[in-house]
């Protein structure tokens, strides 16, 4: 098909759009991210799920004040129980990241609302009292008219 359209063109090879090019886009991503953020004061979300291929992870982003939304990092939880203090861990090494990588003061830290997130926002709490910790509002809301759906 791109003979026919181009003939002079010559595709990248799987290795070369998944290694390379992949690397040198995330690059350039990066850079104007930090570009973009530098300085801003964001909140960080934390939330966790299981992938396609049903394992745990842990995503963190970064929202500015405008409702711009950057993915700060993806961390794979295997073989890690999500206890407070390892969340702790988790959230802790993601605001640094944040900070460093993109120039942003996080000043507040948005989780849902289970056990032990509840728990890890009440250790970041004593350990940081310039972070803002909360709940979210969408997500009890939404745990709220699943336990109150009635079905007929």
């Amino acid at each position: 098909m791109c003979q026919i359209l181009r003939s002079g063109f010559k595709p990248p090879s799987a290795r070369n759009f998944g290694g390379e090019i992949l690397e040198d886009v995330h690059a350039t991503l990066q850079e104007k991210c930090k570009q973009d953020l530098q300085g801003q004061v964001v909140s960080m979300v934390l939330d966790g799920w299981s992938n396609i291929h049903n394992e745990p992870i842990v995503c963190c982003s970064v929202v500015t004040q405008n409702g711009e939304s950057v993915l700060v990092e993806t961390v794979d939880t295997s073989g890690n129980a999500h206890t407070a203090d390892y969340l702790k861990e988790v959230a802790t090494e993601s605001i640094k990241k944040a900070e460093e990588r993109f120039g942003v003061k996080v000043r507040s830290f948005v989780t849902d609302n289970t056990g032990n997130v509840k728990k890890m926002r009440s250790e970041m709490a004593k350990d940081n009292d310039e972070i803002l910790q909360y709940g979210c509002s969408a997500h009890l809301l939404n745990l709220l008219a699943h336990d109150i759906q009635c079905t007929g």
